[in-house]
């Protein structure tokens, strides 16, 4: 069993938590059903067991308090980076009608 919890951690939550950061999903509910879904299959559960106790089972923390990290993580990394870094990515280069040839 800690065999495929560990691939429903490695292999399901990465794709449904790509670029959370940046994006707001619809609908969250539809993550946490995933989960709790491949969370059943793993521990041969009824489907209709609460989606709590099958992540409490397996060692998982729901999506939405894993987006909540993720989001404060990247928050945090932007806030310590340095000001000449941000407004290098901010400015894009140009070039005015003197260069162009």
């Amino acid at each position: 069993m800690q065999l495929r919890a560990r691939v429903a951690k490695s292999v399901i939550q990465p794709i449904l938590k790509y670029g959370i950061e940046v994006i707001d999903p619809p609908n969250i509910g539809k993550y946490e059903s995933v989960m709790t879904q491949a969370g059943c299959v793993i521990l041969a559960a009824n489907r209709h067991s609460a989606a709590a106790a099958v992540r409490g089972d397996l060692g998982m923390v729901s999506i939405e308090s894993s987006i909540a990290k993720k989001r404060a993580s990247a928050w945090h990394k932007m806030v310590d980076t340095p000001d000449e870094l941000l407004h290098a990515v901010k400015q894009p280069k140009t070039t005015g009608p003197s260069q162009e040839a």
